[in-house]
């Protein structure tokens, strides 16, 4: 059973008799969301009266997550700023170098 829209509620869904948030994540905050396009949530209700008030409450929990992940950078970016190694440690360079500095 796929998700339908509820008129005149925007991103409020209902499948059966049960209603759901869904609202798309914009591309530079998916990882906040676990990289994914779409966040569907479960309101938990069957009773348009209560999702109106958890869509709403679901709501500024996006917009909230959604502010918080623009504010600081993407951890994923920055992964792909990092260098490989030019030279990859034997175990007994690893092995010295930890000596050297536990030693210290």
């Amino acid at each position: 059973m796929t998700l339908q829209r509820v008129a005149n509620h925007r991103y409020l869904f209902r499948r059966g008799q049960r209603y759901y948030f869904k609202r798309a994540v914009p591309k530079d905050v998916r990882y906040a969301f676990g990289g994914k396009p779409v966040d569907v949530v479960a309101l938990g209700t069957s009773d348009l009266g209560e999702a109106r008030h958890a869509l709403a409450v679901r709501l500024a929990e996006f917009e909230r997550v959604v502010a918080a992940s623009r504010a600081k950078p993407d951890p994923t970016q920055h992964a792909q700023t990092i260098r490989p190694l030019s030279h990859v440690p034997t175990p007994n360079e690893v092995d010295e170098a930890v000596r050297a500095w536990l030693s210290n």
